[in-house]
């Protein structure tokens, strides 16, 4: 499960419904509720294992090369507007 929630397909499906808030483990102690606790993580630093899950992901869900390559380079290409040559 862990690895489906930090594959590219997942990120771009969590962007859609999300406000894109990423940081780290927060603790919160509010007066009404108790102490809230709660881990985020940082997918950009996991790119190289993240791409591995999305190609186990494609052949599962039987993406084409296409495909695979828009939910691999996603941000780098349609987010950042970076090229793979480098070139913006």
């Amino acid at each position: 499960m862990s690895s489906v929630l930090s594959s590219s397909l997942f990120y771009i499906w969590w962007l859609t419904i999300s406000d894109c808030y990423h940081s780290k483990r927060r603790v919160y102690v509010y007066e009404t509720s108790g102490r809230v606790e709660y881990d985020e993580y940082y997918p950009k630093k996991s790119k190289p294992i993240i791409d591995e899950i999305d190609k186990a992901l494609a052949k599962h869900y039987g993406f084409t090369d296409e495909e695979l390559d828009f939910i691999i380079n996603y941000d780098i290409k349609y987010r950042m507007g970076i090229e793979e040559d480098g070139a913006e």
